[in-house]
C-alpha cells in the first residue's frame, strides 16, 4: 500500500537519537585534522545528522543541497520559552550556509573554502516547543551562485509539529580548484 505524502508543516517521521551524551565510535562523523582551535571547545548543543555522510570536515560526495539534523540542548532547560528560543536561534545558524556548498563537494573546512558569513538570519516562531527535547532541522539551499548563498531551514518537533522557520544570505568566498599544471583555472561562478 502507497504511503501518504506528509501534510505540508509535519516532518517526515525520523526516529529521534535515543541516547545523550558520547556517540558509539562508529557512529561519529570522523573529522580531518585541520581544523580550527575553536572547534575544539564542546558545543552547548547535541547535533547528530541524520545521514552520517555528511560532516562539518569530513568530504561529502555531491549531494543535493539538503541535510537534515537533530539536535537539542546538552542539559535541562526551564520552562521560559524565551529561553528555548534563544538556544534554537543560536543552533539554527549551524550548517544552514554549509548546505550550500553540498552540490560542490565542499564543507566549511574545506582549505578552499576561504570566508563564510551571514548576510542576513530570519526567524519565525510558530508554535510553542522545548530545545531540551529533540527537535529535526531539515535544511535546504535553492541557490548559490556568484558568491552567493541562500537557505532555508524547518525546525519540528518529534510529533511532526512545524515550530520554526529560518531564511538565511551569506557571502561564501571560494578558491578555484588547482589545476594539474599547478596554476589556476579561471575564476568559478561558486
Amino acid at each position: 500500500m502507497a504511503q501518504a505524502a506528509p501534510q505540508r508543516g509535519t516532518a517526515t517521521p525520523i526516529r529521534a537519537p535515543a541516547t545523550r551524551g558520547r556517540l558509539p565510535h562508529r557512529s561519529r562523523t570522523r573529522c580531518c585534522l585541520r581544523r580550527p582551535p575553536c572547534y575544539h571547545q564542546p558545543l552547548p548543543i547535541d547535533i547528530r545528522p541524520c545521514h552520517s555522510e555528511t560532516g562539518l570536515f569530513r568530504a561529502p560526495k555531491v549531494d543535493p543541497a539538503r541535510q537534515q539534523m537533530w539536535m537539542r540542548s546538552n542539559g535541562t532547560l526551564g520552562d521560559d520559552l524565551t529561553l528555548h528560543q534563544c538556544v534554537v536561534a543560536y543552533a539554527s545558524d549551524f550548517r544552514l550556509l554549509a548546505t550550500g556548498l553540498l552540490p560542490h563537494g565542499l564543507t566549511p573546512a574545506n582549505p578552499r573554502v576561504k570566508f563564510m558569513a551571514s548576510l542576513d538570519h530570519s526567524m519565525w516562531f510558530h508554535q510553542p516547543f522545548r530545545a531540551d527535547e529533540w527537535l529535526l532541522y531539515q535544511l535546504e539551499s535553492p541557490k548559490m551562485n556568484n558568491g552567493r548563498c541562500l537557505a532555508f531551514g524547518q525546525i519540528y518537533t518529534q510529533d511532526g509539529r512545524l515550530v520554526v522557520s529560518v531564511a538565511q544570505e551569506g557571502l561564501i568566498r571560494v578558491a578555484p580548484p588547482r589545476s594539474d599544471a599547478g596554476r589556476a583555472p579561471p575564476p568559478s561562478k561558486l
